[in-house]
């Protein structure tokens, strides 16, 4: 054998070695389908069904008592209800009569208020006539007040020279004025303008010179005199007319005398100044008529003049209108 012929095995012998023990058989047991399970026993099951009725029931009971006591709390309700509803109709008639008296107040008050207001309308209008009354004394005493303390500038003429009459070169006549601060404040900027009208045109004339001060480009103008209260000034300025006033007023249509180739002739002056109190201008207004003595035998003073000649004396005599201050 191969056993036999490996040298590992020279030595073994079995007989040297003890035999293994047979292994154990388990004990049989016997073995039943049914035997691990164990039926419930019949009284419990009745048992567990009691005990689930009597649950339901005890419910139905709980649900039936709580239904009865919400019927006789809501009926207790109903009755609280039935009460106050008695108590509502018991009191209705005096409610009506209280809203009818409510409604005759108010109709009452609307009343009075209407007749307030209309009295109140008038007592405003009364007030607002008060006050019209009152701003307007105000006003006049401001402005009395202001008439008594502004400055006043009176003015006089006279002639400083003859009359030189032409028709190419006009004519010209140098004035000497007088000028006096009559008021009780300040004059600033007091200026003199003047000029020559032929044949009665004297109002247009004193427009346009008193307009000259007021203009926009004079408005920065720091040009005249400066007047305190009492201040006289004496000076003298010339009044002129151009050749074409001189032509036009010889214009048989424009004046009668141009027919004889006679003018009348007015000397026209404009006295303009600002009042320190209201910074405003004031002007004084004159006209004066011119004379001349032509060299009759009676030295009489007329009023007309003929182109192309020189008048000596010359006298200004005021006219009835033309004069003015503010």
């Amino acid at each position: 054998m191969a056993d036999a012929e490996n040298p590992d095995y020279e030595d073994w012998n079995p007989d040297a070695y003890p035999p293994l023990p047979a292994p154990l058989e388990p004990e049989k047991q016997s073995v039943h389908p049914e035997s691990d399970i164990t039926p419930a026993p019949k009284d419990e099951e009745s048992t567990e069904r009691r005990i689930r009725e009597w649950a339901l029931v005890a419910i139905n009971v709980v649900l039936a008592g709580a239904g009865v006591f919400a019927l006789w709390f809501y009926w207790g309700q109903l009755d609280v209800m039935k009460g106050q509803l008695g108590e509502i109709v018991k009191q209705y008639p005096e409610m009506q009569r209280q809203a009818t008296a409510a409604e005759e107040q108010l109709a009452q008050v609307r009343s009075d208020s209407a007749a307030n207001a209309k009295v109140v309308e008038q007592q405003l209008k009364i007030a607002g006539k008060q006050t019209q009354a009152a701003q307007a004394s105000v006003s006049a005493v401001q402005r009395q007040t202001f008439q008594e303390e502004r400055p006043w500038v009176a003015v006089s003429v006279s002639p400083a020279s003859g009359f030189n009459f032409d028709k190419k070169e006009g004519g010209i006549i140098m004035m000497r004025y007088t000028l006096t601060n009559v008021g009780h404040s300040l004059a600033k900027y007091v200026s003199v303008w003047t000029a020559l009208d032929l044949n009665g045109g004297w109002k247009d004339a004193q427009d346009r010179i008193c307009s000259y001060p007021k203009l926009p480009q004079n408005s920065k103008s720091d040009y005249g005199y400066l007047l305190f209260p009492g201040q006289t000034v004496l000076d003298q300025t010339p009044a002129q007319a151009t050749s074409e006033d001189v032509t036009r007023a010889l214009n048989p249509t424009v004046s009668p005398l141009a027919i004889k180739k006679m003018v009348a002739v007015d000397i026209v002056v404009c006295v303009d100044y600002v009042s320190t109190i209201d910074m405003q201008h004031h002007q004084t207004r004159l006209v004066r008529g011119v004379l001349s003595d032509e060299g009759t035998e009676n030295a009489a003073l007329v009023g007309t003049f003929v182109a192309d000649r020189q008048y000596g004396k010359l006298a200004f005599v005021p006219h009835l209108h033309g004069d003015s201050a503010d």
